[in-house]
C-alpha cells in the first residue's frame, strides 16, 4: 500500500524479491531486500531479511509498555489463546494471534500489529524446528509465560520427544533469566521437571 515499508522475504518457494519492483510502483516508500536493488525510495541492504523483520518486530515491541503474555505447547494453544482474550477483551483492548500466525513470520506479523490504544496483547507460539521457541522470545519479551504440554508434535523433525521438550523448556528458561512468572501444567511429565530448577514466580496448573 502507499506508503509502507516493502520487506523482501525469502522462503523455499518464493523470493520477495522479485516483488519489489512491483510494490515500488504501488506506492512502496522504502524496500529491505537482500539481492541487489536499484529504486528511486530508499533502499536498505541487509544480509538476511527474515533477520531484519525479526529485529524491526523486536525494536518495535520494545515501544510498548503493556502486558505482553506468551503461550505454547504441543496441542491447545488456540483454545488457551481464545479463553484468555475473551476474558481479557472485556477490560482492555487485546491484541491476539490471528488464525494460525504463530510461526517466525507470523509472531513478528503479530508483534507489529501492536496499536498505540493496544493495552494488552496474547502471542501464541508455535514451533516445527530447534530453536524456534528462543527466537519467539526473545523478540516478545512477555511479562508472562503459559507451557501447556508436550506431546510427539514435530518430533518427526527434532528427532524425539525428549528434543521437544528441551525446544518447549526455552520458554522457561527466558522467563527465568528475566525474572518474569511461568504457568505450567504439572500434570505434563514432562514440564513437571523444570519446577525444580524455576526460581522466578511459577503458577501451576493440574
Amino acid at each position: 500500500t502507499p506508503g509502507a515499508l516493502f520487506l523482501a522475504l525469502r522462503g523455499p518457494s518464493f523470493n520477495g524479491a522479485e516483488f519489489a519492483r512491483s510494490a515500488v510502483e504501488k506506492g512502496a516508500a522504502a524496500v529491505i531486500t537482500d539481492e541487489p536493488f536499484e529504486s528511486n525510495v530508499p533502499v536498505i541492504a541487509v544480509k538476511d531479511t527474515m533477520q531484519a523483520f525479526y529485529g524491526l518486530a523486536s525494536y518495535y515491541r520494545s515501544l510498548f509498555d503493556i502486558p505482553v503474555t506468551a503461550v505454547t505447547g504441543s496441542v491447545g494453544k488456540t483454545t488457551v489463546k481464545e479463553m484468555i482474550y475473551t476474558i481479557l477483551s472485556e477490560k482492555y483492548k487485546t491484541l491476539k494471534t490471528i488464525s494460525n500466525l504463530n510461526n517466525e513470520i507470523g509472531v513478528c506479523q503479530m508483534l507489529m500489529k501492536i496499536e498505540p490504544d493496544t493495552k494488552a496483547a496474547f502471542i501464541e507460539m508455535g514451533m516445527d524446528h530447534a530453536g524456534e521457541i528462543a527466537w519467539h522470545m526473545n523478540s516478545v519479551d512477555p511479562d508472562l509465560g503459559i507451557l501447556l504440554n508436550v506431546g510427539y508434535v514435530h518430533a518427526e523433525a527434532l528427532g524425539s520427544i525428549e528434543a521437544v521438550y528441551e525446544e518447549k523448556k526455552n520458554m522457561a528458561d527466558y522467563l527465568n533469566r528475566t525474572g518474569k512468572p511461568l504457568v505450567l501444567n504439572i500434570d505434563d511429565e514432562y514440564l513437571a521437571r523444570i519446577m525444580q530448577d524455576f526460581k522466578s514466580e511459577l503458577i501451576t496448573f493440574g
